[in-house]
């Protein structure tokens, strides 16, 4: 009989994933790397309608569009992942036995 490893990963197939370490992961990720939140680029766009100063404006559409990049560079959690969580949340339960 070949040998088989035993326990969860945070990558690979379904059957073996931890799903819920795997989103802990993510969200610490997300806090250490500062991603923005969707709140603090409504305020600013909010701010920039608000605006009547053009030097103003420019500067607030500058950190909008640097604030919108970042948040395209990190993403919510990895794509792998996502796909996964909602098979199994899809499913209702996993099918480990």
């Amino acid at each position: 009989m070949a040998p088989r490893r035993a326990g969860y990963t945070v990558s690979g197939s379904p059957a073996n994933i931890a799903v819920n370490r795997t989103m802990r992961l993510a969200l610490q990720r997300r806090v250490a790397l500062h991603r923005p939140r969707p709140e603090a680029i409504e305020a600013l766009k909010a701010e920039l309608a608000e605006s009547e100063d053009d030097e103003s404006r420019d500067a607030l559409q500058a950190k909008i569009t640097a604030l919108e990049s970042k948040i395209r560079r990190i993403p919510y959690i990895d794509r792998s992942t996502s796909a996964i969580a909602a098979s199994r949340t899809s499913r209702g339960r996993s099918r480990r036995r």
